[in-house]
């Protein structure tokens, strides 16, 4: 039986205090589940709290995040996940960065705001092809669906021009508080 203190199991990386929930690693499936169980906390935490009239009706879930990328298909059921969600509102706080798939767990939260010193990195699918001619091209068949959902993704959820995304994405460059807010990453303070 494997050890459950184990540092370098990375859902160990995934908590839950109260309505705070910290993704501090890698998007993989066990992350993922790990993640729909500490969200699933958070919710209940959420829902009683509002049973209590002392304390404040309106209590969000706070995500911290601190992702580096991952699975491209648990990203976006991550995102689903997050869009789901419709008995609380999610607040997204980058906390260092939201890289690759976390750009998109990112951007599943209804609304999203970062540190100072964070970072968000958006990039065009990244993977690798071998095998036969035919399974190769089935695997392109296969890469142009995902990029079209992630394209989806980003000119649904942002402010960057459909004309200008190509060239976003081609780039893997870290953008700073400014440059998220200039392209619509961050949500207005309402």
């Amino acid at each position: 039986m494997a050890d459950s203190n184990n540092i370098d199991d990375d859902s160990n990386l995934v908590t839950c205090d109260k309505n705070n929930v910290y993704f501090f690693t890698e998007i993989t499936p066990k992350t993922q589940h790990k993640f729909y169980s500490v969200m699933g906390q958070a919710l209940q935490y959420v829902q009683n709290s509002k049973a209590y009239p002392y304390m404040r009706y309106d209590m969000s879930i706070i995500l911290h995040i601190n992702c580096p990328g991952g699975y491209v298909t648990c990203s976006f059921a991550i995102y689903d996940y997050l869009k789901g969600i419709t008995s609380a509102s999610v607040y997204g706080i980058v906390e260092g960065e939201a890289s690759s798939g976390g750009s998109l767990m990112f951007l599943g939260c209804s609304h999203r705001d970062m540190t100072d010193n964070s970072f968000v990195l958006i990039h065009e699918l990244r993977g690798e092809c071998s095998g036969k001619y035919r399974e190769q091209k089935d695997r392109i068949v296969c890469s142009d669906l995902l990029m079209n959902k992630l394209k989806h993704i980003y000119l649904k959820e942002t402010d960057i021009e459909p004309d200008t995304l190509d060239d976003v994405l081609s780039h893997d460059m870290y953008w700073d508080k400014d440059t998220c807010k200039k392209y619509g990453i961050l949500t207005e303070d309402e």
